[in-house]
C-alpha cells in the first residue's frame, strides 16, 4: 500500500515540474512562432520589392532603347549632356544593381536572371547607336520576366508555407 504523504508528495513534485516546464516549452515555441514570422515577413517584402524593381528595370530599358537614338546629333556626333537622359541611364544602373543586391550569387536561378539583366544592360551600351534595339529589348524583357517569375514564384510558395 503507497502512503498517502508519498501520493502527496509524487502529486506536488508533479504539479511543480509541469508549472517550470510549461511555460519553458511554450516560451520556445514562442520563439519559433516569432521568429518564422519574422522570415516569412522579411522575405514577402523581398518578394515585393524584387518585383518593383524588376518592374522599373523593365520599363526603363524599354524607354532606353528608342531613346538611344536621340544621343545623335545632326553631324552624328555623341550628345550625352542632357541631364535627363543621363538621369535616365543613372536609373537605369542603379535598378539594375538593386536588383543585383537583392539576389543571390549562389542560387542559378538568381544568376541566369543576373545573366539576361547583364546581357540587356550590355546591348544598350555596345549596340550602335543608330541601330534599332525594340526587338531584342522587348525579346530580354520577356526573358527577365520569365527568369523572375520562377524566382518569386518559389519564395512565395515559401512565404505561404510560412518558412
Amino acid at each position: 500500500m503507497i502512503s498517502p504523504i508519498a501520493v502527496a508528495f509524487v502529486t506536488a513534485c508533479t504539479a511543480l515540474v509541469s508549472s517550470v516546464v510549461a511555460p519553458m516549452i511554450t516560451m520556445r515555441m514562442g520563439r519559433a512562432q516569432i521568429r518564422a514570422s519574422v522570415i516569412s515577413n522579411n522575405r514577402q517584402r523581398w518578394i515585393e520589392t524584387l518585383r518593383d524593381l524588376i518592374a522599373a528595370f523593365c520599363a526603363q530599358v524599354t524607354t532606353a532603347a528608342p531613346m538611344r537614338r536621340t544621343l545623335l546629333d545632326a553631324n552624328g556626333g555623341i550628345l550625352v549632356t542632357d541631364p535627363d537622359i543621363l538621369n535616365r541611364l543613372q536609373e537605369i544602373m542603379k535598378t539594375f544593381t538593386m536588383i543585383r543586391l537583392m539576389t543571390n550569387p549562389l542560387e542559378a536561378d538568381h544568376q541566369e536572371l543576373i545573366t539576361v539583366l547583364t546581357k540587356t544592360m550590355t546591348t544598350l551600351r555596345t549596340a550602335p547607336l543608330d541601330e534599332d534595339l525594340d526587338p531584342s529589348v522587348r525579346q530580354a524583357v520577356e526573358e527577365v520576366v520569365q527568369k523572375s517569375q520562377v524566382i518569386l514564384k518559389r519564395e512565395w510558395s515559401r512565404v505561404k508555407a510560412g518558412e
